[in-house]
């Protein structure tokens, strides 16, 4: 049932109507609830019993279906883009979004130095011949820095 309702809404060719959107933030909401930074589902609109493990390839699914759900052929987007809380309805579906697909952190140490290096093409008498400097670069190692 969980993989039927997502299929359907992850769908990019159909238009997705309220309450086809309405399900697909269920059914990722369930999906989320297993992963290690999601958050449980509340047992008053959650089942009332626990789910089995789903299978983890449910998850790219859920993304999937969620990216429909605030797209432009989402009915659920429009009205809640019309609604004076939308923007909190979209960082919902945003944070169910990232633990599905948690974003990846920016590199905090330099693995690469580059080095500018121009290239000159000499004649025979070894002297430079004007305009024909080529400009490329060359990457050390960020450990291997010269002292």
């Amino acid at each position: 049932m969980i993989r039927g309702v997502l299929e359907r809404a992850a769908d990019p060719a159909d238009h997705l109507d309220a309450s086809d959107g309405e399900r697909a933030v269920a059914a990722a909401a369930l999906v989320v609830a297993q992963c290690p930074d999601g958050e449980p589902t509340c047992s008053n609109y959650g089942p009332s019993k626990p789910l089995a493990e789903l299978p983890a390839d449910l998850r790219t699914l859920a993304v999937d279906a969620l990216d429909q759900v605030v797209s432009e052929l989402s009915d659920l987007a429009e009205l809640w883009a019309e609604a004076a809380n939308g923007s909190k309805w979209r960082q919902g579906i945003a944070r169910l979004r990232d633990v599905l697909d948690p974003p990846i952190p920016p590199q905090e140490e330099t693995l690469f130095d580059i080095d500018p290096v121009t290239h000159s093409h000499a004649t025979q008498d070894q002297s430079q011949t004007p305009g024909c400097g080529r400009q490329s670069v060359v990457l050390r190692p960020a450990n291997d820095r010269e002292e």
